[in-house]
């Protein structure tokens, strides 16, 4: 399957729900973790009851939407830069964005190339700070602000702190096996 951008993800997102009927969707795969919502999915058995409240174009990526309360999270890759996007849910107006130079692909990509392309990690939120997380292609690990417009808080790479290495072939993996 080619890469497709993140405006895709989100307006399947919206054609699903409305706002004011809601539960926040915190995580990768929502707050169960297991893609369960506990939402209609407006579906009648023969077509949708409503169309997309809005659209929006992020860049590339492959991630999912956070929603928290009236807040929708974001992230897409654009001319060398992650973004992280802070969206109104009912309306889709940008409320905040911040981003950082990244590459495309990620310093290891080896073949990932026809998978995917640009932000690829969801975000997550930590309830009680209000920070964001976002970790990027090339290890780029970051805590940004969702109190004060998405100010950055920390970040560090994964790979340079760590020292991580590309992980082994899956040939090489079987033969370990």
């Amino acid at each position: 399957m080619r890469r497709m951008t993140c405006s895709w993800s989100l307006l399947f997102f919206l054609l699903t729900t409305t706002p004011g009927e809601t539960a926040d969707w915190p995580h990768w795969r929502g707050p169960g973790r297991n893609d369960i919502s506990s939402e209609t999915s407006g579906w009648d058995g023969e077509s949708w009851l409503r169309g997309p409240l809005w659209d929006v174009n992020v860049g590339e990526g492959s991630s999912s939407a956070v929603v928290i309360g009236n807040h929708v999270y974001l992230t897409g890759w654009s001319k060398n830069r992650d973004t992280i996007f802070c969206l109104d849910s009912e309306t889709g107006k940008e409320l905040w964005r911040q981003s950082y130079e990244s590459p495309r692909y990620g310093r290891f990509a080896i073949g990932d190339q026809k998978l995917y392309s640009g932000a690829c990690s969801t975000p997550d939120l930590d309830s009680e700070t209000g920070l964001l997380f976002t970790l990027g292609v090339d290890g780029d690990l970051n805590a940004w602000d969702t109190g004060n417009k998405g100010r950055l808080s920390w970040s560090l790479n994964v790979y340079d702190r760590y020292k991580a290495e590309r992980r082994p072939e899956v040939a090489e993996r079987k033969k370990t096996q």
